[in-house]
């Protein structure tokens, strides 16, 4: 892979290099995956965040021997989806976002975004949405041709909460 990247010029190495390392040491600090059981595939294109000025530099990378992760208090839970679901249409729906002002608290807008579902061990569905469901979907457009089917059922209503538009929650949905 250094190889292939070091083709690519100096410029394009030392950022590749830069969102790799970056990766690492969060994928470390956030559950405690340890950078050596990482092999590096690729990056994915950048994404533009809809709710915040921030662009993700997403890269891919296979786990070799994954261990128990442990997440730190920026992560609020840790979901496994085996790659066959995202290939069954009935996980994918449409989730309404409601965001509030934060001074009064009243619903400004309603976004709809695509989302992906899966059963949760609570009994509800975890939900799939926004930046990481979009980059997923580069990887599985990227790797095997894939593209969502049309979501044909709403799902939920959430109000995101003020806190995660201010940035300082680490909740993409309120409690249901």
């Amino acid at each position: 892979m250094r190889q292939y990247v070091e083709q690519r010029g100096a410029n394009d190495f030392k950022h590749i290099t830069l969102f790799l390392t970056t990766a690492l040491r969060e994928s470390w600090e956030e559950i405690r995956l340890s950078p050596f059981q990482v092999d590096f595939l690729g990056p994915l294109p950048s994404r533009s965040l809809v709710l915040f000025t921030k662009v993700i530099f997403p890269v891919v990378g296979f786990v070799k021997n994954p261990a128990r992760l442990i997440p730190n208090h920026e992560v609020e839970r840790i979901l496994e989806i085996p790659l066959e679901h995202f290939f069954d249409s009935a996980h994918y729906a449409m989730l309404t976002i409601e965001t509030a002002s934060p001074c009064d608290n009243r619903t400004c807008e309603e976004t709809l975004f695509p989302c992906f579902t899966q059963p949760a061990p609570s009994g509800q569905e975890d939900i799939l949405w926004g930046a990481t469901f979009s980059i997923v979907m580069t990887f599985l457009q990227t790797v095997f041709d894939f593209t969502p089917p049309v979501p044909t059922r709403e799902v939920a209503r959430r109000r995101l909460r003020t806190d995660y538009l201010n940035g300082s929650g680490r909740n993409n949905l309120p409690a249901r």
